[in-house]
């Protein structure tokens, strides 16, 4: 749980990615990212419901929920939630968010995400909550793309971050 910890994490990026579960409803609290040259700067972390937070944007959904009374059949999830940093600083350490009470916020993992360059338009969550069409095995999707940029050096990358 959450409750003002401060991790060491060193690095240069775009952002900190967070990999975060609410436990008892959405949770939400402010943080402080300290930076190498000593200054600071405050951040609003968001976590969904571990149990019905949307499973379109999830990262992570395990297969069944353990209870004392025994195994549910759905599906616990767990989601990337990225926040700004400063450009180009190098970030020492994390404040996490002070516990907000009921609902409580979970951090399993905290990483600096590499500045990419040359994008000119990307996803970074689901861009909608389709339910799962397929079956997709030994098929061939092809797609129109039109960019923003052009040249012989283009490069596109389509990733399925978002499946089931």
């Amino acid at each position: 749980r959450a409750d003002g910890q401060s991790v060491r994490v060193r690095g240069r990026g775009d952002a900190l990615a967070f990999l975060v579960a609410g436990t008892g409803g959405e949770a939400s609290g402010t943080g402080t990212v300290r930076y190498r040259d000593g200054s600071r700067g405050s951040y609003r972390l968001t976590a969904p419901d571990w149990r019905s937070g949307p499973l379109a944007t999830k990262s992570v959904a395990l297969p069944h929920i353990n209870t004392p009374g025994g195994q549910l059949a759905e599906k616990a999830r767990l989601h990337v939630v990225t926040v700004p940093l400063a450009h180009g600083r190098e970030v020492a350490s994390v404040n996490l968010p002070r516990d907000p009470g009921a609902p409580d916020l979970h951090v399993f993992a905290l990483s600096v995400r590499a500045a990419t360059k040359g994008w000119t338009g990307t996803w970074s969550a689901s861009t909608a909550g389709y339910t799962a069409v397929g079956p997709w095995s030994d098929r061939t999707v092809r797609l129109v793309v039109h960019t923003s940029t052009g040249g012989p050096r283009v490069r596109i990358r389509l990733d399925n971050t978002f499946a089931a």
